[in-house]
C-alpha cells in the first residue's frame, strides 16, 4: 500500500487542509467499509485502472 499526503493549492488552503491517494491492490471480493464521522468532511472513492 503506497499513501502520500499534499498541501491543496493556495486558492484551496482556507477550505482544504490536505488530501491524500490511498494505492492498494483491489480486493478479491467486495469491501464494506464503515466511516465514522470526525467532524471533518470526507470524500471516499475507488478507481480501476485494468478491464472491467
Amino acid at each position: 500500500m503506497r499513501y502520500r499526503r499534499y498541501a491543496p493549492a493556495a486558492a484551496l488552503r482556507d477550505v482544504v487542509e490536505h488530501y491524500w491517494p490511498v494505492v492498494s491492490p483491489a480486493p478479491a471480493s467486495p469491501v464494506r467499509a464503515v466511516l465514522v464521522p470526525n467532524g471533518r468532511a470526507t470524500a471516499r472513492g475507488r478507481a480501476s485502472t485494468g478491464p472491467s
